[in-house]
């Protein structure tokens, strides 16, 4: 596979896409995250912004939320460059909603009326 460009696909700002750019600093990612009411500091490092969204999250189960967060936003891109998917904000989301349904049905009892609140 030969690839024309490195920059990220996601985002208009001709960045060269790193995992940092990716699932952070793109604005695509920071769509994502918004719609939890997450958001990471600018130029912050990986472990930064982990630290700021478990802080926001204040939750037992933060890091299934990240994880998924972060699997819907690989989906999303994936499906944009190798299916031609355009509507990629929409398509995170359910991505997002279906893995954390699915995360729910095996959780324990005590944690669900969490995700099913948040």
């Amino acid at each position: 596979m030969v690839l024309s460009s490195f920059d990220c696909v996601l985002c208009d700002l001709g960045v060269i896409e790193s995992s940092a750019h990716l699932f952070l600093h793109c604005s695509f990612a920071r769509n994502c995250w918004n719609v939890l009411g997450l958001s990471a500091p600018i130029n912050c490092s990986m472990f930064e912004a982990l630290e700021a969204f478990k802080t926001n999250l204040n939750v037992p189960f933060f890091m299934e939320i990240i994880v998924t967060m972060a699997w819907s936003i690989w989906l999303t891109r994936n499906g944009f460059i190798f299916r031609g998917n355009t509507s990629v904000q929409n398509a995170c989301l359910f991505t997002f909603v279906d893995s954390l349904y699915f995360t729910k049905l095996r959780a324990k009892a005590s944690l669900t009326p969490f995700l099913v609140s948040g």
